[in-house]
């Protein structure tokens, strides 16, 4: 089995992953990931946040199978093990929060 490692995110905290995977996020992300925890006053600091692109959902995402408005709902944000349910809420809040064409 891959060997794990802890690395440390700025915002986040501590986060085990496979080995590789780690050193690819320390060394492709240095001001997000670091070997060590971050010292408390870097981790206060705010991280400049990527753009967000829109994502698109589908007319029928609701009758889409439930592994798949899981993955669909990661797209938009969502977090951490979620169920359907919660997965169709992220969907349902992130429709909500674009903007309506102009009729």
């Amino acid at each position: 089995m891959p060997a794990m490692q802890t690395v440390y995110h700025i915002r986040d905290g501590a986060v085990p992953m496979y080995e590789i995977d780690a050193r690819h996020a320390v060394a492709s992300f240095p001001s997000e990931w670091a070997s060590e925890p971050w010292p408390a006053s870097k981790a206060t600091e705010k991280v400049e946040p990527k753009p967000a692109e829109a994502v698109l959902i589908p007319d029928n995402w609701k009758e889409m199978k439930a592994a798949e408005r899981i993955a669909l709902s990661k797209k938009v944000g969502a977090k951490g093990n979620i169920n359907a349910a919660e997965a169709d809420a992220a969907i349902e809040a992130y429709l909500a929060a674009q903007p309506k064409p102009a009729e």
